[in-house]
């Protein structure tokens, strides 16, 4: 990696944490810190954390003393700060606080409990100088806590508090004595001769009693640091060195890489295996129930659209590791074949079947590892999986074509047809309807169930799976919308792909006279929008005609919507051929209770997926991708792809539709390559790589999201979603790294600059029309790239 310089401008914020592959992770007591350079209080150069939220804060900083001066704000430094390496656990800056004087400190995770550091001081003058470095902490705790002071256990001075549940204590060496800045710290005073040099260490460990934290803190003391840093080089040295025409880019992917490192835990003892989580950040990773229940989102598990998404950071460094993940999506398997779709490191399960993708996920694991014994071992587990989507559970109408369960399956939460977020959405049930994008997962898992049934020599599963895979291919041209130039969902009992209609509306109690037939059929949605927040003792009943010809009066009560804030949704699981009028009670005068068909309102990404899974013929492909993909009036936007277009307002939409989404977006990539439009997909890929380096510039942070229409960053920082897609850059590129001695060339470049891949001993240079592989042992091809190739040693 280059040098990274901090300047005042810019203020530096990256996080350090234990690094599952080489030492300890706590996913119960999981302690983060984070380098601050100057933005602090004092400006320092500062690690802090909040214990996961168990302190307000807890900072540490050194201040640099030299004849009665005093260096502690980065900004005035002689010169300024410059990071040289940035590892999931380890950081290494150095700066100048004076001008003969050169420190270099190097930041160090060891567990998820301890942080420590080395201090090399260094004077470049031809005079003797007098030093003073005050190693100082600020401990705020929480209500009930003891702010940091010093203390002697024995002969040894330390520095210790107390916040929550935690003891912390700082131990440092070389000659100490009590400092006398305005914080409790804790001082090395020494000579420097000329061109001399002065090494110090400190360590901080944080457990739940003194003695505890004193042990641990020796224990980090008397290792081998040169060891243990030489271990984190060589660890680190294992992944891929991407080399792009441009700077910014390659900051932007070393980091990315090193953010996805972070995210990996090593496994508890309610898992076979190591996991991730998808952020981790200093307010996380403490669970005060101590079992992980009362984790979010973010901790919680892991579904299976991220566990794709991060196969972009596994393959093929780590494949271990997601050969484990998957190892823990099959521990969750039922009698039934279900499997769980976001198991947690502490147990936790969603109750919800996992995202059909698991299969696509070990045939892409296998073409990595060629481990024919563990295909072999989890194909019945995949096979049943696979088949449960085809219960009656899951395929209410029995068509071969199920239907989601929960929105949360999508992995786009935010889809105005099924959220409840806000007034622009439609709140539709998403099980009432049959989606492209489901059936695009179902085909693909197909495929590569297929695929592993032939490696394995299993065909007695064959025949039937050719039978789903062609039911599957033969109606996702049903989803078909020359209008939207996409895929659109269809409801799911009338197979109609019909728009959504307005059908009445009125304030407060009262009947609607509707009187109405229908062709053909629909599902009524009812919203109903409240004044205030709370329980509504609505009641609500449909007069009409079932698409079966018998009448029925349908009796809604209130615990039948599905209420967010101040608005109900319903969506009716019968089909109606005529209406004759809708009775309202216990309505309040000013809410609004507003009757809609279902149907689609907008198009949207999931409509593009069919692309992905290689179920759009040539020529539909030509449409979908330039009238639909690549128009700026509907999906490209200035900064990537729009999540939906067409929908009424879009220039008034709230934030949480115009959110552009890395996961769906990669996944439209992957179409895009499938279909041989590298340029297009470097196109999208580019606009969106620009704007995620135009804010990392400023922070060091990736976003969630970006607005599409804007540009402007939105939702958490570091997220797994929020990462720059590594192995789908390299696809866009036109190279596979399947090994060190196995190379995939699938297209021309193109970028306008050469990119260089490094890794384990292979250099892949890859141009605009030709590819130079050097492999370990020396040997060497120049490949032209106009044809799909795999060059290998073996």
């Amino acid at each position: 990696m280059h040098d990274w310089n901090y300047t005042p401008d810019h203020p530096i914020s990256l996080s350090l944490s234990a690094d599952a592959r080489l030492g300890p992770t706590d996913y119960l007591n999981d302690q983060i810190w984070e380098l601050n350079l100057g933005n602090s209080e004092p400006p320092a150069i500062s690690f802090q954390t909040t214990y996961g939220l168990r302190a307000r804060f807890c900072r540490i900083f050194p201040r640099f003393i030299r004849n009665g001066k005093v260096a502690i704000d980065p900004a005035h430094f002689h010169q300024p700060i410059t990071i040289h390496q940035y590892f999931p656990n380890y950081l290494r800056l150095s700066c100048k606080p004076f001008w003969s004087i050169n420190v270099i400190i190097d930041y160090w995770v060891p567990d998820s409990h301890t942080i420590a550091a080395r201090m090399k001081v260094t004077n470049t003058s031809h005079e003797t100088c007098q030093m003073q470095v005050d190693w100082a902490e600020s401990l705020v705790p929480t209500i009930e806590g003891i702010r940091m002071a010093t203390q002697e256990i024995g002969v040894t001075t330390i520095l210790t508090g107390e916040t929550a549940d935690l003891v912390p204590v700082f131990l440092l060496t070389g000659g100490i004595q009590t400092g006398k800045s305005p914080y409790p710290s804790l001082t090395v005073v020494f000579r420097l001769p000329s061109h001399g040099e002065h090494i110090s260490q400190w360590v901080q460990a944080s457990l739940t009693d003194l003695n505890s934290s004193y042990e641990q803190a020796k224990s980090i003391l008397s290792k081998n640091w040169n060891v243990e840093f030489s271990r984190v080089l060589r660890v680190n040295s294992q992944r891929m060195e991407i080399i792009t025409g441009n700077q910014d880019w390659n900051t932007a992917i070393y980091m990315t890489q090193t953010k996805a490192d972070q995210l990996i835990l090593q496994p508890t003892d309610k898992t076979l295996s190591s996991s991730f989580v998808s952020q981790r950040n200093p307010d996380q990773g403490f669970s005060l129930l101590k079992n992980g229940s009362d984790y979010g989102h973010l901790w919680n598990g892991q579904s299976v659209m991220e566990t794709y998404y991060l196969t972009n950071f596994l393959l093929p460094t780590a494949p271990d590791i997601l050969k484990g993940i998957l190892d823990n999506y099959f521990n969750t398997q039922s009698a039934k074949g279900e499997i769980d779709l976001k198991p947690g490191l502490g147990g936790q399960r969603s109750h919800v079947l996992a995202t059909p993708l698991l299969s696509c996920l070990t045939w892409r694991l296998y073409r990595y590892t060629s481990d024919r014994n563990y295909i072999n071992k989890v194909f019945p587990k995949l096979l049943s999986f696979f088949l449960t989507w085809f219960t009656k559970t899951h395929d209410r109408d029995e068509d071969l074509i199920p239907e989601w369960d929960q929105l949360i399956q999508t992995g786009f939460e935010t889809n105005p047809h099924f959220s409840d977020i806000n007034n622009e959405s439609m709140g539709m049930v998403i099980s009432t309807v049959e989606s492209p994008d489901l059936c695009a997962f179902l085909f693909q898992e197909c495929q590569s169930l297929l695929l592993i049934a032939k490696e394995i020599n299993d065909t007695e599963a064959i025949p039937r799976l050719v039978i789903i895979a062609e039911k599957l291919k033969g109606e996702v041209d049903e989803f078909w919308n020359d209008q939207q130039a996409c895929f659109i969902f269809r409801d799911r009992d009338t197979h109609s792909a019909l728009a959504s209609e307005f059908l009445c509306s009125r304030k407060g109690t009262g009947i609607i006279e509707i009187n109405q037939e229908y062709q053909p059929s629909i599902r009524p949605v009812i919203q109903v929008r409240t004044t205030k927040e709370g329980t509504h003792p609505i009641h609500i009943y449909i007069h009409g005609t079932l698409a079966s010809g018998n009448h029925r009066v349908d009796h809604i009560q209130s615990s039948q919507f599905h209420w967010q804030l101040d608005c109900g949704c319903f969506t009716s699981q019968n089909i109606y051929q005529a209406i004759e009028h809708i009775e309202v009670l216990g309505a309040s005068p000013n809410d609004t209770v507003c009757v809609l068909s279902s149907g689609y309102i907008c198009a949207d990404i999931t409509g593009l997926i069919p692309l992905w899974a290689g179920l759009v013929t040539e020529d539909k492909a030509k449409i979908l991708v330039n009238l639909g993909i690549m128009n700026k009036k509907k999906f490209l936007s200035p900064y990537g792809l729009r999540p939906c277009c067409d929908l009424q307002g879009m220039e008034k939409l709230p934030d949480e539709f115009c959110r552009i989404y890395w996961l769906w977006t990669a996944m439209i990539l992957e179409g895009l390559l499938l279909y041989g439009e590298n340029k297009k997909a470097a196109v999208i890929i580019t606009r969106l790589i620009k704007n995620v380096i135009n804010y990392m510039k400023q922070n060091f942070s990736f976003h969630q999201f970006y607005h599409s229409e804007t540009g402007i960053p939105l939702g958490p920082i570091n997220t797994l979603t929020s990462l720059i897609p590594i192995g789908l850059f390299l696809e866009v590129v036109g190279v596979k790294i399947i090994s060190p001695t196995k190379v995939e060339i699938k297209a021309n470049n193109p970028f306008p600059w050469p990119v260089s891949i490094k890794y384990r001993g292979l250099t892949v240079v890859h141009q605009k029309k030709k590819t130079l592989v050097l492999f370990p042992d020396g040997r060497n091809i120049t490949l032209d790239n106009n044809h799909h190739q795999i060059v290998s040693l073996d």
